[in-house]
């Protein structure tokens, strides 16, 4: 083989272990370092589920690269040997004039996607665990859905231990210096490399404050919930819920294949450093609460399991990067929609990597600016 080289990659979440063990499949020496256990439970990559859909509105790129990443998925749950993704189909409500949906229904028009149009009737008879009387009428993608995400990200770590990547869990990388390649962990240890590649999410302003300087993390409370005895049904064989509609922001996903279901606000969402604050507060809580009620038919029936604190990051134009200085090599899945595109982001990062494709013609792929 041509050109074969050491990678380093920080960071073994859905990217940053795709990445390992594509590039390990091309024959390159792989080292994988991860801050904490493989699959790291505090990871954003590691939960229950995620929702997947090709609802965006304002990035009619992003709705068009949705086929090139269901087929990614495709081709990386076929390594594993499972299908990782549950197609129950992604709902999205409107509410109001000018809501999410409604902006976003404009762009799945105008890239000619596929879905059915329910009227608040329909949708209330379908789902009745929603709050009756406010729904104008919803979008229902069909081939959207939910992804496994801790079974994914476990399949994954399975993958590259198969393709002889070397895993060193628990070694917390706190700086890189560019010219050689080079990973200094807070132990004060050096692993140097061909190329090092950072993918840790909402750690990458971190390890890389200049280069990630881009890069802000998000603090996100996500919320476990039984369901009232009759809804628990409706719910087993409801769609991802992208949005419920108005200003509210909030968004659901079902408990598909024995997980459970999961509620979030996008408005109990801030900049933090990824790591602190790891509890939800009881303001937080009450917020979520508050705003579910709404649009949750007996919501105060809902019995709280748990919650939990998930830290994924942005960009000032919500766009994947791709960026590099030196030896070391960013890959950032942006927006806190990177897990959708994991598979995706992984593969088109490996072909850069490994000298397949441009660097530039990648970087500017996976950022949609060629859509």
């Amino acid at each position: 083989m041509q050109n074969k080289q050491h990678f380093g990659v920080i960071g073994a979440g859905v990217v940053g272990a795709g990445i390992a063990w594509h590039l390990a499949k091309r024959g390159h020496r792989v080292t994988l370092l991860e801050q904490g256990s493989v699959p790291n439970p505090i990871s954003a990559s590691f939960d229950q589920h995620r929702l997947t859909r090709r609802m965006y509105p304002g990035q009619p790129h992003y709705a068009r690269l949705m086929d090139e990443c269901y087929a990614a998925w495709a081709d990386l749950f076929a390594a594993m040997g499972e299908d990782h993704l549950e197609r129950c189909g992604a709902l999205s409500c409107s509410a109001i004039v000018g809501d999410w949906a409604d902006r976003g229904r404009k762009v799945l028009d105008e890239v000619g996607a596929r879905y059915e149009l329910l009227s608040g009737r329909d949708v209330e008879q379908r789902y009745p665990f929603l709050t009756p009387g406010r729904i104008r009428w919803a979008v229902l993608e069909p081939d959207g859905g939910v992804l496994l995400a801790d079974r994914i990200t476990t399949d994954l770590a399975r993958l590259c231990a198969h393709a002889d990547v070397e895993v060193r869990a628990n070694t917390r990388v706190t700086s890189v210096k560019k010219e050689t390649g080079t990973a200094v962990t807070e132990t004060g240890d050096e692993f140097t490399f061909d190329k090092l590649v950072v993918a840790t999410g909402a750690w990458i302003p971190q390890v890389l404050p200049d280069l990630g300087s881009e890069v802000g993390p998000c603090r996100n409370v996500m919320v476990y919930f039984d369901p009232p005895a009759e809804f628990a049904e409706a719910w087993k064989k409801a769609p991802a819920i992208i949005d419920f509609g108005g200003p509210e922001e909030v968004w659901g996903a079902p408990p598909v294949r024995g997980t459970e279901l999961k509620l979030a606000d996008i408005g109990v969402r801030g900049s933090a450093e990824a790591g602190s604050r790891a509890e939800a507060s009881a303001g937080e809580l009450s917020t979520i609460r508050q705003n579910l009620a709404g649009v949750l038919k007996d919501f105060d029936r809902y019995r709280l399991k748990r919650s939990m604190v998930c830290w994924n990051h942005d960009s000032p134009d919500s766009r994947f990067m791709l960026k590099r200085d030196g030896r070391v090599v960013m890959v950032s899945a942006c927006a806190a929609h990177g897990f959708k595109f994991g598979a995706w982001s992984a593969s088109w990062a490996a072909k850069a990597l490994a000298e397949e494709v441009p660097f530039d013609k990648a970087a500017r792929h996976m950022a949609g600016l060629d859509q």
